[in-house]
């Protein structure tokens, strides 16, 4: 999954990560991950992106399959399955 979050650096703050694609590979995602930035700052005007200190970082998350995550519930003691309402 890739996700995109915003920043600022003249304000010290950033957006919570936006969830943007999933991607099959580790490497399409991070492809996917520098266009975006780079359209996005493309598309910011350029005096904006001076006086916010713009800033566009990313990263890809793994995301398991349901079958993955049943499979390691198995593993989990009974009791935290019960805890956890698994």
């Amino acid at each position: 999954m890739l996700n995109i979050i915003l920043c600022s650096i003249v304000l010290g703050t950033c957006t919570n990560p936006l969830p943007i694609n999933t991607y099959p590979t580790y490497y399409e995602c991070a492809h996917a991950g520098y266009k975006d930035a780079l359209a996005r700052i493309e598309s910011y005007h350029p005096e904006d992106v001076n006086k916010t200190g713009t800033l566009i970082k990313f990263y890809c998350q793994k995301i398991e399959s349901v079958d993955s995550w049943e499979r390691k519930k198995l593993l989990l003691p009974v009791s935290w399955q019960m805890q956890w309402q698994l």
